[in-house]
């Protein structure tokens, strides 16, 4: 397959329309903005053919879509699920990835990771029910016998917070070491080596904060050298930088 550098420029967002009835499913999509490398396809309309994966690399798709854009300086904007419903499973699962092949050109790579965004979909779905008739029947309209406004309080280091029409749930974790890397506007790959012996055990979390937009990333543990290697949708500008933790 291809190398390149393809990269997701900003955080991939749940589109969730509301439905006319409470039969009707949500129809679910998902606006990407895609940034096409070498080989640099030339300005004007191109057939992607998107596919999701468990897996960053290897494996069969879970799913694909064949969408036709406006390409232009090597960008666009992709409607995942403009053609058909992304799936309840791709959403609520553990992160997939999503491959490109422009105009049935071979795959291109890294494959970009998306977070799954499960609470997005919940929230949805009370939003709806919001605006039912209170007499409807089959909905859940209390919690713990509360009925009514119900406040959410997060006690004991957990943290709650409203992103949009969701919910973020958070706890608070010890980490054993933490850092941060500031970008230098030329490199998406940044390695880092803590003080602490990275194993199996460990877990690894990180944010890219950036006051513009939000940039998707991953990491991977070089045992042979004790670093970590993060890796970032497009080079990271001196004001950006990857905040990272190592938890038990």
């Amino acid at each position: 397959m291809t190398t390149s550098s393809l990269s997701t420029l900003a955080c991939i967002a749940i589109l969730l329309a509301t439905p006319p009835s409470l039969t009707a499913q949500l129809p679910r999509s998902m606006s990407v903005p895609v940034v096409f490398g070498s080989p640099l396809p030339d300005d004007g309309l191109h057939t992607v053919l998107v596919r999701w994966y468990a897996d960053a690399a290897g494996g069969l798709p879970l799913w694909q879509e064949s969408l036709t854009t406006q390409i232009i300086s090597g960008r666009c904007d992709l409607i995942l699920g403009s053609t058909t419903p992304l799936p309840d499973t791709l959403l609520r699962s553990t992160p997939t990835y999503l491959g490109y092949s422009l105009d049935n050109e071979p795959e291109r790579l890294p494959r970009t990771m998306i977070v799954p965004v499960a609470s997005a979909l919940t929230a949805a779905y009370a939003e709806v029910a919001a605006r039912l008739d209170p007499r409807a029947s089959g909905l859940v309209t209390s919690i713990n016998e509360l009925a009514g406004p119900v406040s959410i309080i997060g006690t004991g280091g957990v943290s709650i917070r409203r992103q949009g029409s969701a919910l973020m749930i958070t706890s608070a974790t010890v980490a054993i070491e933490s850092g941060s890397i500031r970008g230098d506007g030329r490199s998406s790959t940044y390695r880092v080596r803590p003080t602490t012996t990275l194993q199996s055990s460990r877990n690894v979390t990180f944010d890219v904060h950036s006051p513009t937009t939000h940039l998707l990333g991953q990491v991977r543990i070089d045992h042979d050298t004790n670093e970590l290697v993060f890796s970032v949708s497009a080079p990271l500008l001196s004001d950006e930088e990857i905040h990272w933790s190592i938890i038990p």
